[in-house]
């Protein structure tokens, strides 16, 4: 970390957009999405890195950061807006935007209220430079309140003057981009979640920017950034360029540009008594280009090759709604939300009421009954604001005895009844008899060789075959009837122990009917055992 030498520039972290002309009050920035929450952090070696060590890079949340470095024209609407008067009472205009040979704005004190500020020629799409940290700190204020004659010292920051150490407010949408942020967006491939050591997508050193007559990157094409005195242009060895003009395959793997080169970029990052800045600028080496390089510089610091660009937590977008669902009495729903953008919280709601402590991006119901049928929707919310689902509907279809077959289905289908688990009182219930055995629920011998289907089954015989049968003597003497009261909606199951000690299910799964539930089981060639049931 070089935090002591003062001879290389801030890293800026405030994006910016836009090539049209500034109107008054009015800026468009553009945006790219960095998705990919949860990634973790950088553990790559570099200059001066560590192997394995994490640095940086891991966010958490989805957010958005600008396209390009904020420009000259976007920086010029912004003053225009705030100061139309030209009285700079916080220092927002360096004169150095003005006289200096590498600004891109001119004051004019004799001009119209609202337009003493002016893009210099061929400097409207170049990044804005000679600016402060506190300067893209007001300047995110006035993007997050709205703009216009939108206030600068409160809002993302809480400013007093041009002095201290301002962090992050709480809620605010409209940012100078935390280290990590930054990190993110210049080097982070999430195709096979790396990182690159420069932010053009590549491990190797971007080829150097040459620039025309009018500032615009002569040689675009893959991994090209300006550094290293390339551009020469407006008589100068090394200036600024046209923000984005270096070409989409020179963009970092989220679609940022000038990343790595052009301007420092000032981040929100504390390093000590300085402000991070990252990226390297026009004049730079490659080594301050790499991920690795770190450097900040005070806050006041104003330079013709440090700018910004900005970021936002914009109000949540919801990806994936809850579907409607359909289900059976007794069983579980899950409805389920995917949204994205800041660190997002969960209500979810019944028929628009709150469901308490429901704050899960998922919403579970177990044995659901027919008072839990509604409307269901969640509202998310982050600092920037809050959305509500598109409601999802239940629908409980009663099933009164709890065999998983709904009422309709065995009255108008089965011809079962149903208010009992097994209709026939067989020892088998109706829906096991329907799906496992092929047997007749409303019939308790299906084969009609005299023995209960139930019976059949526990000691090995086909309930459907009148020719497979227990031997009356045999059989007789060696199964055990299981006779056990229930419950509706509960589940049990059956063990058998040789010792009291140690247990093994026998059979699992037994839906209660609320009443009597009849099992057999062979004891044929099995030693002495014990039997119980219990609740599952």
């Amino acid at each position: 970390m070089n935090t002591s030498s003062r001879f290389l520039p801030l890293l800026a972290a405030l994006a910016g957009v836009s090539f049209i002309a500034p109107v008054f009050g009015s800026v468009n920035i553009d945006y790219v999405t960095v998705g990919n929450a949860g990634n973790a952090a950088d553990t790559a070696d570099g200059d001066g890195g560590t192997v394995g060590v994490q640095r940086y890079g891991a966010v958490s949340y989805a957010y958005q950061i600008g396209k390009y470095e904020v420009t000259n024209a976007q920086y010029t609407a912004f003053l225009n807006a705030v100061d139309p008067g030209g009285a700079n009472a916080n220092d927002i205009y360096n004169a150095s935007m003005g006289s200096n040979v590498r600004g891109g704005i001119t004051y004019t004190s004799g001009a119209a209220s609202g337009s003493k500020y002016t893009v210099r020629a061929n400097m409207g799409n170049k990044p804005v430079n000679w600016v402060s940290w506190y300067d893209a700190a007001r300047f995110t204020n006035w993007l997050g309140n709205g703009q216009g004659a939108g206030g600068t010292e409160t809002g993302a920051y809480t400013l007093t003057g041009n002095a201290g150490m301002p962090t992050k407010n709480v809620g605010a949408t409209v940012y100078i981009p935390s280290e990590d942020e930054w990190y993110k967006a210049a080097y982070y491939n999430p195709a096979n979640s790396t990182y690159s050591l420069y932010p053009t997508q590549s491990n190797t050193a971007p080829t150097a920017a040459a620039a025309d007559v009018s500032g615009n990157i002569s040689n675009p094409g893959a991994n090209v950034a300006n550094y290293y005195y390339g551009a020469d242009w407006n008589g100068l060895d090394g200036n600024v360029t046209t923000v984005g003009s270096a070409g989409a395959s020179s963009a970092s793997f989220y679609g940022t540009f000038d990343q790595g080169g052009n301007v420092w970029e000032w981040n929100d990052a504390i390093i000590g008594s300085y402000r991070g800045l990252r990226g390297g600028m026009w004049g730079a080496g490659g080594d301050v280009l790499q991920s690795s390089y770190r450097f900040g510089d005070v806050l006041p610091t104003e330079s013709g090759y440090i700018g910004f660009r900005v970021a936002r937590i914009p109000e949540p977008v919801i990806i994936t709604h809850p579907a409607s669902a359909a289900i059976k009495q007794w069983r579980q729903v899950i409805f389920s939300v995917t949204a994205v953008y800041g660190n997002l919280t969960y209500q979810w709601q019944k028929n628009t009421v709150d469901i308490p402590g429901e704050n899960g991006a998922t919403l579970t119901l177990n044995s659901v009954q027919a008072i839990d049928e509604g409307s269901y929707r969640v509202v998310v919310s982050n600092t920037a604001g809050s959305v509500t689902s598109t409601p999802a509907t239940l629908t409980v279809y009663p099933d009164a005895d709890g065999d998983g077959l709904t009422d309709d289905e065995e009255v108008n289908t089965y011809h079962t009844d149903p208010n009992k688990a097994d209709s026939d009182n067989d020892g088998l219930g109706d829906l096991v008899e329907i799906l496992t055995y092929g047997t007749n629920p409303s019939v308790a011998d299906t084969d009609s060789d005299g023995f209960l289907d139930g019976y059949e089954v526990s000691t090995g015989k086909s309930p459907l075959d009148i020719a497979d049968h227990p031997d009356l003597v045999a059989e007789a003497r060696t199964a055990i009837e299981f006779t056990f009261p229930s419950a509706v909606g509960k589940s049990y199951r059956i063990e058998d122990s040789l010792d009291l000690s140690t247990w093994t299910a026998v059979e699992s799964g037994i839906v209660g009917n609320g009443g009597q539930i009849q099992r057999f089981y062979s004891t044929r060639n099995m030693p002495k055992r014990y039997f119980r049931v219990a609740l599952e």
